[in-house]
């Protein structure tokens, strides 16, 4: 969500995006296409693709020979975003992001990966230029938020907190539907719920991230639709890149059943937007 929002705040520069493509059966740099699929380029370079076809967006386990690659082709580019830079001690990026979650922040945890779900240790964030703490409750409190701040002992002026929130539904596949009663369907990093006014989500299916879906992932969607007498999948935009260019979508279809898609975006709180975006400016 957050490279999302920087590429629309930034939209009056030329950006592009270089990702590793995490969940990717290739090897190597490649271009993102629309017409791609997730098993070749990453649901996640696949859906940032999807919603700006003009911007040159890459893969590429090795970071420096990707933005080689980019600036060959792309030379008017004035900054390229990638999506997890940090820890690539080769690079010497212009701007740094550390995201942490504000419910499970950084400096409560003690491991990184493999052991612990930390990319880096925690004294690292001090070399970041921003530390953004994220899903945030909307009512948030500066007293909370002055708090975090204290204890991850970094400065104020580096430190900002954001909400996410989920879209409104968008409809892909199928009929438009009036029902609003839906199986939802996440494969995220993080088990997802959906709340939104006038939906019910009879029942929601996890699985685990990057999931590439298959043929019995949509029986078993298929049978609990019919169970519960619906004729509405809901998944997050994310997940409908791993089936959009793929024949799960035409069984779908042909079971007369309709598909929506739900986002995330991010809204910074207590006006700090303007502080953040003038810390990060590329150029």
């Amino acid at each position: 969500p957050m490279i999302l929002w920087l590429l629309n705040q930034y939209s009056d520069l030329k950006l592009g995006v270089l990702s590793r493509g995490y969940g990717r059966k290739t090897k190597g740099f490649h271009w993102v296409t629309y017409e791609g699929s997730s098993d070749e380029i990453g649901d996640e370079p696949l859906e940032i693709k999807s919603n700006y076809s003009d911007l040159p967006v890459a893969v590429s386990e090795d970071r420096l020979e990707g933005l080689n690659q980019m600036h060959l082709e792309h030379s008017d580019l004035q900054g390229v975003i990638l999506d997890d830079g940090f820890q690539h001690l080769k690079l010497n990026p212009h701007k740094s992001i550390i995201l942490s979650r504000y419910d499970q922040p950084y400096f409560d945890m003690r491991c990184s990966l493999p052991l612990g779900r930390l990319r880096e240790f925690p004294f690292t964030a001090k070399y970041a230029d921003a530390m953004i703490f994220t899903k945030c409750p909307l009512d948030l409190t500066k007293a909370a938020g002055g708090s975090t701040i204290k204890r991850s002992g970094l400065t104020k002026d580096k430190v900002f907190f954001a909400h996410y929130r989920q879209t409104e539904p968008l409809r892909v596949i199928g009929e438009e539907s009036s029902s609003k009663r839906a199986l939802f369907i996440s494969g995220t990093a993080e088990k997802l719920t959906f709340k939104q006014e006038g939906w019910e989500i009879v029942k929601t299916i996890n699985y685990p991230d990057h999931q590439s879906f298959t043929l019995d992932n949509v029986q078993e969607w298929l049978k609990t639709l019919k169970k519960h007498e619906l004729n509405l999948l809901l998944l997050t935009r994310k997940d409908w890149q791993r089936i959009r260019n793929t024949h799960i979508t035409k069984i779908l279809s042909e079971n007369l059943i309709s598909v929506y898609e739900t986002h995330t975006e991010v809204e910074v709180l207590w006006n700090q937007k303007e502080d953040l975006l003038q810390l990060l400016k590329p150029c």
